[in-house]
């Protein structure tokens, strides 16, 4: 008896071809890539992402446009942000350099829309075969980051080589969060752990202790939040908002004595001064892209402190801090109702981000917004890829059931 013909569709075989080759791309091929060149998030990224809205053009499993569209920008975060991006563009009219700072809001707003595009390109449902190739690749990238600086491959010292290191480091520690909720809810448990402690180790040797400190807030993070989701999630949303208020607070804050150079104090009461001689400026801030240019130039003190909140204050002013606190505090909290069992991955990722910016990791540079961009994605396919398919009992009433519907 011949066999059955089977049917097959070109179309959904190639659009998951080209989703496995896209999250290849942006899981397994980014994270090492980031160890070894600094453009690695600039170039892959946009090839990541074009790979996933293609197979969502060719299956057409891709949700509707407007309908995501109308509750994603409904929600507080996403307003925030919004607001936020709109009131950099009207800073441009006053920045310093405004055809550089122009062409880095560009990339910037590209890489927002790459985003969003791959995002509305996500189905409803990913495959487990997808998603595994998360814990994959940061594994893989953990392990070559452990191998290049056990054995000193190259230099990782305070050179361009170093700084390659320690963004690659930044990188997998972030993608660590997203990799651990995947393998947390698929309840393996051993393969979890097996990767934290790989990525624990690549931060411990890294060339700078930020991203192990930022590590170990994310892992706190996790185990409150695992242990009492609100509560996790509340202490996230509050210390956002705290580290985005502090250099504010910094200018009315009452001195005594004169610090010692190169202290924190000093470096914070320096940023005051600086700010302190333009008030107004302290709302609006001196323009997008002001930061690095008037460094360059000379035009800032050499004792400010080179993180992405003061970068902020110094660039947007209140309206742009705002925007950001609103957007930060409101993105856990809103994961709580939404992202269930995978929230202590959810939160652990916001208080690494928040280390690391406060670090001034990635501070005006592309490579950090496309991170945290990637990330966010992971997590949206890993919170798809949570659903289970029952296979029918193989008993007797269930061989008595195929027998009938066979005779039928």
């Amino acid at each position: 008896m011949d066999a059955l013909p089977t049917r097959s569709d070109p179309a959904r075989e190639a659009a998951a071809l080209l989703r496995r080759l896209g999250f290849a791309v942006l899981t397994v091929a980014l994270p090492a890539a980031a160890l070894l060149t600094r453009r690695a998030v600039v170039l892959l990224l946009p090839i990541g992402a074009t790979l996933l809205v293609l197979a969502g053009m060719l299956d057409g499993t891709s949700r509707p446009s407007r309908a995501t569209l109308a509750r994603a920008l409904s929600s507080i975060p996403a307003v925030s942000l919004a607001f936020g991006l709109a009131w950099a563009a009207v800073s441009l009219a006053w920045t310093p350099a405004p055809a550089a700072s122009g062409e880095r809001f560009g990339s910037l707003i590209g890489g927002v829309a790459l985003a969003l595009a791959a995002f509305l390109a996500l189905p409803d449902r990913m495959r487990s075969s997808n998603l595994y190739l998360v814990p994959i690749g940061t594994a893989f990238a953990a392990l070559l980051a452990i191998a290049i600086l056990a054995l000193r491959f190259g230099v990782v010292g305070p050179d361009d080589d170093g700084r390659n290191m320690e963004r690659g480091v930044s990188v997998i520690v972030l993608f660590a969060w997203p990799s651990l909720a995947w393998l947390r809810s698929r309840g393996r448990d051993r393969e979890a752990a097996g990767l934290a402690a790989a990525v624990a180790v690549a931060a411990l040797l890294a060339p700078d202790a930020t991203a192990s400190v930022a590590f170990s807030v994310g892992a706190l993070a996790y185990l409150a939040t695992a242990l009492s989701g609100r509560a996790g999630a509340a202490a996230i949303a509050v210390g956002a908002v705290l580290l985005l208020l502090f250099p504010a607070a910094s200018v009315v804050l009452s001195r005594s004595g004169a610090p010692d150079p190169g202290s924190w104090r000093y470096a914070v009461e320096t940023w005051a001064d600086a700010m302190a001689v333009e008030p107004l400026r302290l709302v609006t801030g001196h323009g997008f892209g002001a930061f690095g240019r008037d460094r360059m130039m000379g035009s800032l003190p050499a004792g400010v402190p080179d993180t992405s909140f003061f970068q902020l204050w110094y660039e947007l002013g209140l309206l742009g801090a705002v925007a950001a606190a609103s957007a930060l505090a409101a993105g856990p909290l809103a994961a709580r109702e939404s992202y269930g069992a995978i929230l202590p991955g959810v939160v652990a990722t916001f208080g690494t981000a928040l280390a690391l910016a406060a670090a001034g990791t990635g501070t005006g540079q592309a490579w950090w917004p496309g991170t945290i961009g990637i990330v966010l994605l992971l997590f949206v396919a890993v919170r798809r890829g949570q659903f289970r398919t029952r296979r029918p009992r193989a008993g007797p009433r269930g061989l008595n059931l195929a027998a009938a519907s066979t005779k039928a």
